[in-house]
């Protein structure tokens, strides 16, 4: 059965669907020098599913695990930080939150704010146009 293994969120735990991201999952062992990715891909609508995380090699001892979600840049992406947790001598729990922290500004007053969702309409209303150009009448 397919659980939620990662859920990325931000500072208030909700959860970012439309973040363009990817996550990877290593254990470092002791006695290693470099950590083993054991588990990688795109974070889709804001989760990783899988079965449960990779079981440790039970003839080493694990050192740590550690999940990494990178977030992509670019226009239409949200403006978080990429982020790394380590788990020192234990597995990821299911269902992690990952508590990305917000990189941009956020506006004060009522004026700021006015002025940031009407920027915010007029990038997207050039995307749309861009994506799907008004069609000319006849």
């Amino acid at each position: 059965m397919e659980e939620t293994l990662i859920k990325v969120t931000d500072v208030k735990g909700t959860i970012l669907k439309p973040i363009e991201a990817t996550f990877k999952v290593e254990y470092k062992y002791e006695g290693e020098a470099v950590a083993e990715e054991v588990l990688s891909g795109d974070v889709r609508r804001g989760t990783v599913k899988g079965e449960k995380f990779p079981v440790p090699d039970a003839t080493k001892d694990l050192e740590y695990s550690e999940v990494k979600i990178d977030v992509k840049g670019g226009v239409q992406n949200l403006n978080y930080a990429s982020k790394t947790l380590k788990f020192f001598g234990k597995l990821p729990p299911l269902g992690l939150d990952t508590g990305l922290p917000f990189k941009g500004i956020i506006p004060k007053t009522k004026k700021e704010k006015q002025g940031a969702m009407a920027d915010r309409r007029e990038t997207l209303l050039s995307q749309l146009k861009e994506k799907y150009p008004p069609q000319k009448t006849k």
